[in-house]
């Protein structure tokens, strides 16, 4: 069975600015042949940032993101977020998030353990 992971907006932003550790996590299981995705919530995210105004940076970014497998907010990563935000207190975008991680059942790499590690439900490493 191919393991999926959900790559979290930090790690995606990580990987646009070349930071070494989440680099070597994405070769290493690219290697391995593991499904990557995103939540459409990491790709606005990523799209909000300053460096987007620029159109052939955007026209990269989107290039690199649209090679992952986005994952669309439905009705059911909706009510689950909802009772992810509630349960545990978390904001609503790492709640979307988490729920899509949950419904995906994907493992989700992130540097925001401090949030994550509150859902019970979801797996989630760090980039190490």
């Amino acid at each position: 069975m191919v393991s999926q992971y959900l790559l979290d907006t930090d790690i995606i932003i990580d990987h646009l600015r070349t930071k070494t550790f989440s680099l070597k996590l994405i070769q290493k299981l690219q290697i391995e042949k593991c499904l990557f995705l995103i939540s459409v919530i990491t790709k606005a995210e990523v799209f909000a940032g300053l460096s987007m105004a620029d159109l052939k940076i955007q026209n990269q970014v989107k290039e690199f993101l649209d090679s992952f497998q986005n994952i669309e907010i439905n009705s059911q990563i909706a009510e689950k977020a909802g009772e992810f935000k509630r349960k545990y207190k978390v904001d609503l975008i790492d709640s979307l998030i988490g729920a899509t991680a949950f419904f995906t059942n994907s493992i989700l790499i992130t540097r925001n353990l401090k949030d994550f590690q509150k859902i019970k439900e979801i797996k989630v490493i760090l980039p190490k």
